[in-house]
């Protein structure tokens, strides 16, 4: 499953601007972390950098929605032949919150698209795969506050549908080529909990300092995957197909561990996150700063 782990930072928004109860909050960050591309014989790291934008609006007593979007890129020569890699990534999510006295509950709807290219400078080889990638969740969470302390746990469930296409080409001697494609579509439900840790300083003149640590963990409960893949031989034009059918997904849990710090002085906020994925095929890394106003 390819759960975003890095949408749990909307939350620490929310929490930022509680203190201020501001009907309004506008929040642009950036971000930068670490992904891998697996070759034949080791694996290669890239740093995508992606920008993002995050508005909050609090409707009605208790009401708040939210909408973000991101988009970013990364670019990097690998390998001895240096092969040139490219990669794009854009998504945007929403978000509905109920607050009743401690209780919380919250919908969240997202889409994300990535597509990442691989080419040789001699234009012998060329690869690409593209991803796209939509879920849906609900969440109850419970607010435990003592003194200048809170912890937020809480559970949810969620249903996430994915596409990856992927078309590797290598050019041969004598106008020769081979033109491999495979596609798979994924549909999984999940079980998640997390777990949020928050307290705050108040600094004087309207100015508090805010760390929190948050803590996610998601399960697989069913799902299934469909793939298919063909092989076309262009000089000789020839077609065969394979891996074509249908299985059931298992896999292990993954989650992360989250790290953040804002410093709010009046209407304004300035913030640096890290997470830090567990569990999950490739490990990840992603730093993160974050400035917004609430009005």
């Amino acid at each position: 499953m390819k759960q975003n782990w890095a949408i749990f930072a909307a939350c620490i928004f929310i929490f930022q601007t509680s203190l201020l109860r501001a009907d309004q909050t506008f929040v642009v960050a950036w971000s930068k972390s670490e992904s891998y591309l697996q070759g034949q014989d080791q694996r290669h790291v890239y740093e995508p950098k992606i920008g993002s934008l995050y508005y909050s609006y609090s409707m009605l007593e208790g009401w708040t929605v939210g909408a973000s979007l991101w988009s970013g890129n990364a670019d990097k020569k690998i390998g001895e032949f240096n092969f040139e890699l490219h990669q794009e990534h854009s998504g945007g999510a929403v978000s509905l919150n109920y607050i009743a006295g401690n209780w919380g509950v919250n919908l969240g709807l997202s889409q994300a698209n990535s597509e990442i290219a691989v080419r040789s400078s001699t234009s012998m080889f060329f690869y690409r795969q593209q991803n796209e990638l939509n879920d849906f969740n609900i969440s109850i969470d419970y607010l435990f506050s003592f003194e200048r302390f809170e912890m937020v746990p809480s559970i949810g469930l969620g249903f996430q549908t994915s596409n990856i296409d992927t078309q590797r080409t290598t050019m041969l001697p004598g106008s020769f080529s081979i033109n491999d494609q495979f596609n798979e579509d994924q549909k999984t439900t999940y079980s998640f909990a997390g777990f949020s840790f928050n307290t705050w300083f108040d600094l004087g003149h309207e100015a508090y300092l805010l760390p929190a640590v948050d803590l996610g963990w998601s399960e697989i409960l069913s799902g299934e995957s469909a793939a298919y893949g063909s092989r076309t031989n262009k000089t000789l034009g020839k077609q065969r197909s394979f891996g074509h059918g249908s299985s059931s997904i298992q896999a292990d849990g993954s989650g992360y561990v989250g790290f953040s710090l804002a410093l709010l002085i009046k209407a304004f906020q300035v913030g640096l996150s890290y997470t830090q994925t567990v569990d999950v095929e490739e490990n990840t890394e992603t730093a993160a700063v974050d400035v917004g106003v609430s009005f």
